[in-house]
């Protein structure tokens, strides 16, 4: 009885052991730490989040300018404001946001 106990507690201390070795990401100093090894990585600029910023932006400039559109003459007109001027707007906001933007649609 008392063998299966030590068995037992010799097989948690493994599972436990194994489980240091896990990587550790540090996200205040982009440390990663492997057992005793540590090795340090180069801040980079979060490009996704830098993306959805311009095109939340871009987008509530030209959801705006589609209400507008639609408060002015209605569905009609703005459809009419839109295959005219939504390709200016664009490149004016981005020249504003520093950025290219482009038109994605999904495709089947």
């Amino acid at each position: 009885m008392k063998n299966k106990h030590i068995y037992i507690a010799i097989a948690l201390l493994f599972l436990i052991g194994c489980m240091n070795n896990e990587k550790h990401v540090e996200e205040s100093n982009n440390t990663i730490e492997t057992g005793d090894t540590a090795i340090h990585i180069k801040s980079r600029p979060n490009y996704t989040a830098i993306g959805k910023k311009i095109a939340a932006e871009a987008q509530l400039v030209l959801a705006r300018n589609l209400a507008d559109a639609i408060n002015k003459g209605g569905v009609a007109y703005a459809i009419q404001f839109c295959n005219t001027q939504a390709y200016p707007n664009t490149d004016s906001m981005s020249k504003i946001l520093n950025a290219e933007l482009k038109r994605v649609s999904d495709k089947n």
